[in-house]
């Protein structure tokens, strides 16, 4: 169907034209999606172009995103007509995206950043996408959507489209139809699968899942209850694995110990004694990342304890311990106890 133009009291039919005869590449296509991924579909946030960190595969997703549930969204494009085989290759590639972590999706968003120069840190941007204020693994992935956008579907994927819905994937098609006026092209993007009236219905059955979801998250307990040292502590989870962590400073003295437990992506350092959290920003900030000793070139003092009374000043360098955490605490806490049960002497429920 044709966009019209009204103009004097006259309609007119824009004339509908292809991508191929307007020189418009697939690559075009997914440049302008990613810089305005609203007009597939709101609230999405792009991960990545081209993500391709497989085993033994060379398969690409052409755009990988998130949604406000922290479900990954697989987007698959297409400028042609018919779609070839597309829903197929974005089933594929929601299979192979699904184990994703949080930390594999800062990885990808940290390199899609790092190609189009942009200095933002990715672990903050997609934390903030999400209005998390720390991670919460659990909550990552989910589930993984599929959209499929192209000029046009044929039958054979309307069809398995239809069918994919009906048998509870979530998948939808995006037509982008380019039109023209003259010099200038315009395109007329619809939902087309799942008609938006059946989106909307099924969004509606979908609410008792998540006022299911919702209640849980309001009565999952965020504070901790724990002896340390003959003394009893209820705590947030931040607060409860950064004074365990300390009282094991304290005793053993042993920081290269209690980073092995806690794992290094918990710790930033100074090669220098930095007295204030002013000092310690100004210094150079070392991290692990992928194995490798790295500076930390985009340092948010948010998101670790960097007060002068929380830095920890041990054999000529100063560190700061993340107050990033999430459901791993409890473990961490265990860990940390069992590790020196005749030393730092606490219990957990």
């Amino acid at each position: 169907m044709s966009i019209y133009k009204y103009c004097d009291n006259n309609i007119t039919a824009l004339n509908i034209t292809k991508f191929q005869e307007e020189n418009i590449l697939e690559e075009d296509i997914k440049k302008a999606i990613i810089e305005n991924v609203d007009v597939i579909e709101e609230n999405l946030f792009v991960l990545c172009e081209e993500y391709s960190d497989w085993e033994d595969s060379n398969r690409r997703i052409d755009i990988l995103c998130i949604d406000k549930e922290a479900n990954l969204v697989v987007v698959e494009l297409k400028r042609t007509e018919r779609g070839e085989h597309m829903e197929l290759q974005a089933l594929r590639y929601a299979a192979m995206v699904n184990p994703m972590t949080f930390e594999n999706a800062v990885q990808a968003h940290s390199r899609f950043l790092n190609k189009i120069k942009s200095k933002k840190n990715a672990e903050a941007e997609i934390l903030k996408f999400l209005a998390w204020e720390e991670v919460e693994r659990d909550k990552f992935g989910i589930d993984v959507r599929i959209i499929l956008v192209s000029s046009d579907f044929s039958k054979e994927i309307t069809t398995t489209v239809l069918w994919l819905v009906e048998k509870g994937i979530d998948i939808k098609c995006v037509r982008l139809k380019p039109q023209k006026d003259g010099k200038n092209v315009y395109l007329d993007i619809q939902q087309i699968i799942p008609l938006p009236l059946v989106s909307e219905y099924q969004t509606r059955i979908k609410e008792k899942k998540d006022e299911q979801i919702s209640y849980s998250k309001k009565s999952r307990k965020k504070d901790l209850t724990f002896e340390l040292e003959g003394e009893f502590y209820t705590l947030p989870r931040r607060h409860a694995i950064y004074l365990v962590v300390k009282r094991y400073i304290e005793i053993t003295n042993n920081i290269e110990k209690i980073i092995a437990i806690t794992g290094d992506n918990y710790w930033v350092w100074s090669d220098m004694e930095c007295k204030s959290r002013e000092e310690f920003e100004k210094s150079n900030l070392y991290r692990v990342k992928y194995k490798q000793i790295v500076i930390e070139d985009s340092f948010d003092t948010s998101r670790w304890f960097v007060e002068s009374n929380e830095l920890f000043l041990i054999n000529g360098k100063t560190y700061a311990f993340s107050n990033q955490h999430g459901e791993d605490t409890l473990k961490l806490i265990r860990e940390i106890f069992n590790s020196e049960s005749d030393t730092l002497k606490g219990s957990i429920e």
